[in-house]
């Protein structure tokens, strides 16, 4: 692929995929090849190698009719999702201990520190994509590939949920967000020194901790009325 089509790809895939992060595009949402095409100045070529990609990491769905549509949240899978989440953390934190290079750990703390920034900036959309890269650079840095690929898709899928129960703060003024904020900065620290110390036992008690605190922030949106006025259910597939 020519490098000028791959960067028209990229441009396509990350615009798309910061629209669908931040509900812009909304769940169940018919994709307009043609208006992200004009917006990025390409062709429908790379938009679609784009979408292709979104669909591999379950993002997009194909109708049954044709097009392209906005995976749906569905929240009876959520287990599932926290399932994977715990399953991913714990092995990460694993893979960290014993593989993650000495020299490659300031890379974790930049990260964190930019995750820092994101809270105090009080934005939703850069907050849930700092996790989302902090996350996925542990797994990476945990050097097993399969986990990585794992991991990369899962946190992909927690970042959507990680939007929608933190940009319904500010709307639904949600009192303890700033508590619960401090204590996801507090678990990324608490977690970085114990890979630092190689303490396998204190990685893995926070790596679940900090599932079930991102669990608990969620069970808390879903029971609130902030979905009134969201459609999560699907997608049309007539057409």
């Amino acid at each position: 692929m020519a490098a000028r089509d791959r960067s028209a790809r990229d441009t396509a895939y990350l615009a798309l995929r910061s629209q669908i992060m931040t509900m812009r595009v909304a769940p169940g949402e018919k994709v307009n090849e043609v208006e992200l095409a004009k917006g990025i100045g390409a062709s429908r070529t790379p938009v679609r190698e784009a979408l292709s990609q979104l669909a591999a990491e379950g993002l997009i769905v194909m109708g049954r009719g044709g097009g392209y549509y906005v995976a749906g949240i569905d929240i009876a899978e959520c287990r599932s999702l926290f399932e994977a989440l715990l399953l991913v953390a714990r092995s990460t934190a694993r893979l960290l201990i014993a593989n993650a290079p000495d020299e490659k750990l300031h890379l974790l703390h930049e990260a964190t520190e930019r995750f820092d920034e994101a809270v105090e900036a009080f934005d939703p959309a850069l907050i849930s994509q700092r996790n989302y890269e902090l996350h996925t650079l542990e797994c990476r840095l945990g050097g097993n590939s399969y986990i990585t690929m794992l991991g990369e898709r899962v946190h992909s899928h927690a970042q959507r949920l990680a939007f929608m129960s933190f940009s319904a703060a500010g709307k639904f003024g949600h009192p303890d967000l700033s508590t619960y904020y401090g204590s996801v900065c507090d678990d990324h620290w608490d977690q970085l020194q114990a890979i630092e110390r190689r303490d396998l036992e204190t990685a893995e008690r926070i790596a679940v901790r900090h599932v079930q605190l991102f669990r608990s922030r969620v069970i808390d949106y879903f029971s609130t009325d902030a979905l009134a006025d969201i459609d999560l259910g699907g997608f049309p597939t007539g057409g």
